[in-house]
């Protein structure tokens, strides 16, 4: 079984992406798992204080064709989407870049028995109507999981009539609602409450999400130690 995980990330967060190299993204190694790093292209912005140099784009970093900046974040996971379809992967599990993830409890899961799971965003929670119709959806910066059949769906489904402006994870639940994939809530994949709700030892949380790189470096010490 051929599984990526996917981190939407971009070029200005540079220690975001060196807190994940250091911590989670070395169990990804040792374990096996492909880890990629999704990036847009690079544009330098004359507002920046300090300009920021040309990067050097690195092994585990994939450049899309697409802007790197926050309106761009749904187009960006078509993309990663793609690729990951393209390079034969079975499953990819996709979160963001201020996002911690214990791979160990990534792989023992149980998300080869679903084709879209994720933190459940309901309608009686904080979802609800989302241009006028109910949505039920994975919350994305903790992650959500796609099987190969997920991936199919959702790069063949009609994606012009919900904007690229609208939030990713949204327009996610609702094409796959639309392609009939149904959503498998797992609340182990935390997405608001770092450092709050964090990866310990003693619990089963499998990713925080909001995490600064001084809480992923924090939370991996605890499992190192």
């Amino acid at each position: 079984m051929e599984i990526l995980v996917a981190i939407q990330a971009c070029h200005r967060l540079p220690e975001l992406k060196s807190a994940q190299r250091e911590t989670w993204m070395q169990d990804a190694a040792r374990l096996g798992v492909d880890a990629k790093l999704f990036m847009g292209t690079f544009e330098r912005l004359a507002s920046q204080q300090p300009r920021m140099e040309t990067p050097v784009q690195q092994a585990d970093e994939v450049w899309l064709n697409v802007k790197d900046w926050k309106p761009s974040l749904s187009e960006k996971v078509v993309h990663i989407i793609q690729w990951a379809y393209d390079h034969g992967y079975d499953y990819v599990f996709k979160a963001d870049l201020d996002t911690y993830i214990r791979v160990d409890r990534l792989l023992r899961s149980g998300f080869e028995n679903s084709e879209y799971l994720g933190w459940p965003v309901r309608p009686d929670g904080y979802g609800g109507l989302w241009r006028g119709r109910i949505t039920y959806y994975a919350q994305g910066g903790a992650g959500f999981w796609l099987s190969r059949k997920a991936m199919k769906a959702f790069l063949e489904a009609d994606q012009s009539h919900i904007p690229f402006s609208d939030a990713e994870d949204v327009r996610m639940g609702w094409l796959m609602a639309e392609q009939g994939i149904e959503l498998t809530g797992d609340e182990r994949y935390e997405p608001y409450r770092c450092p709050v709700v964090i990866p310990e030892p003693e619990n089963e949380v499998i990713t925080t999400h909001k995490c600064s790189a001084e809480h992923m470096r924090a939370i991996h010490k605890k499992f190192v130690a």
